[in-house]
């Protein structure tokens, strides 16, 4: 429902002059109301399904992580952190060999 002036108007809006003057719109301009409005429902029910998934998975990381750190001894974690800063380290003199 774009007219020749300038943009469409917010689908608020457009909602609104149609149930002032139902006569004022065309068959087309309620079909591109109604897909607007089922793009629209789409996305939020993406967006719910996306959010009850990242709740599960946020619960199930939380439950590898307490496995994980259930499965090491502190001797363990230490020999890991060291590993980790020479990892670290190599890591930096490599990327200030590439600059």
């Amino acid at each position: 429902m774009t007219d020749q002036q300038g943009p469409a108007l917010p689908w608020k809006e457009r909602v609104a002059m149609l149930s002032i003057n139902p006569d004022a719109a065309t068959r087309d301009d309620v079909a591109s109301l109604a897909d607007e409005l089922m793009i629209a429902n789409h996305k939020v029910a993406r967006a719910e399904e996306a959010e009850r998934w990242a709740e599960k998975l946020a619960g199930e990381l939380v439950d590898i992580a307490r496995r994980f750190q259930s499965s090491f001894s502190a001797r363990d974690i230490f020999r890991t952190a060291e590993c980790s800063e020479k990892i670290l380290s190599e890591y930096a003199a490599w990327k200030k060999s590439r600059e």
